[in-house]
């Protein structure tokens, strides 16, 4: 076992740019660690008919757990001593932009895709939604292993605003169309 420290603080959460840290292994055994990546989420489109930004990619290999867009546990990341991994806790979205990706050693979630309105949204670790597909509007589709596709409106409401697309159904996650 070993014992990893972070140096984020809570300011850092709401940033739109990501952060980039270091984690290395101290011990003289090659081993593997669980990991638990998660992306930015996509901005929402400041149209006034418009989808909300998807959730950022969810990747997982704790056990019992799943990963993003119903997918199964991955593998643990086998990891050396004295081995610097890179490790980026990607940003929020800002108006009609995607999530930044997160990143840890080789894994990587993508940042969400934005909403959109009367053009298509954005993809990413889950799609964002989008308005109404009789205003030319298609959802973003999602990463496979990490979200779903967001959410498409309807032409019966008058705002026609939907969400962007979750990451994890098993965990209460809801696209509302």
């Amino acid at each position: 076992m070993c014992d990893m420290i972070t140096n984020f603080s809570t300011s850092n959460i709401k940033s739109t740019t990501p952060k980039r840290r270091t984690f290395k292994l101290v011990t003289n055994q090659p081993t593997t660690v669980e990991y638990l990546v998660i992306a930015g989420g996509g901005g929402g489109n400041n149209a006034g008919y418009s989808g909300g930004g998807g959730a950022g990619g969810y990747r997982s290999s704790v056990a019992g757990e799943n990963s993003g867009g119903g997918a199964s546990a991955e593998s643990p990341l086998s990891v050396t001593a004295g081995t610097s991994y890179t490790v980026t806790i990607g940003g929020g979205g800002g108006t009609n932009t995607k999530g930044t990706n997160s990143v840890f050693g080789s894994i990587t979630s993508e940042g969400g895709g934005f909403g959109g309105a009367s053009n298509a949204a954005g993809a990413g670790g889950s799609g964002g939604g989008c308005a109404d597909a009789t205003r030319g509007g298609v959802v973003g589709a999602g990463t496979t292993g990490q979200g779903y596709a967001g959410g498409l409106g309807s032409s019966d409401t008058t705002t026609y605003t939907r969400g962007g697309g979750c990451a994890d159904a098993t965990r209460g996650g809801v696209i509302v169309s």
